[in-house]
């Protein structure tokens, strides 16, 4: 990730605004993602996602997390080479390295809840709003959750951005419910916008 960043940086710096990271099993809904950016500068520092509070805190990757223009811009020539800004203590952890790189040029997560609500999310949908569903496979997020952070349906924003661990089959499922699912207003339907764009 490294390398993307300084690719984004380089060919990409001076066109947007922000700039999101996300696994390939990550799902976001990019429109709640802008409302969240429009509340804040891209002219300023800015770094957004789910608070890991291990190692001086960063955001997890694979709940996708972003960045404003000008942190982009000040961070991105530091990863011009493999060895630019690297802490030996996070070993070859992504997310981790880039909150200490972050750190290091003085650029701290920026609070994205709602209310108490987070917005963004290391597991999937049923991990979390399922009260006291805890696996051993997510046994590390109970650990370094943000303080106040619960499960069932008061766990996550209505304007919640993303999941992770998302497979291809809930992934469908999800651009479904997102997308597609409308609920009946008692005088009409409306078909949505992505009806006919349904990904095959």
């Amino acid at each position: 990730s490294r390398l993307a960043w300084h690719y984004a940086y380089k060919h990409y710096g001076k066109d947007y605004d922000w700039f999101l990271k996300a696994d390939d099993d990550t799902f976001v809904v990019l429109e709640n993602f802008r409302y969240l950016a429009s509340q804040f500068d891209p002219e300023d520092h800015h770094y957004m996602g789910w608070l890991i509070g291990t190692n001086g805190g960063y955001a997890s990757g694979g709940a996708g997390y972003a960045v404003s223009r000008r942190t982009l811009n000040q961070i991105g020539p530091v990863f011009a080479t493999e060895h630019g800004c690297k802490d030996k203590t996070g070993g070859g952890v992504e997310d981790m390295q880039f909150g200490f790189c972050l750190r290091k040029i003085g650029v701290h997560l920026d609070s994205t809840r709602d209310k108490f609500e987070n917005r963004f999310h290391p597991l999937r949908p049923e991990q979390i709003l399922t009260p006291n569903l805890k696996h051993a496979q997510d046994a590390w997020y109970w650990r370094v959750r943000p303080k106040n952070t619960t499960s069932g349906l008061g766990c996550c924003s209505d304007l919640t951005i993303s999941f992770h661990y998302i497979n291809p089959t809930l992934m469908r499922e999800l651009f479904f419910y997102v997308y597609d699912l409308h609920v009946f207003d008692g005088r009409r339907y409306v078909f949505k916008r992505h009806r006919q764009t349904r990904p095959a």
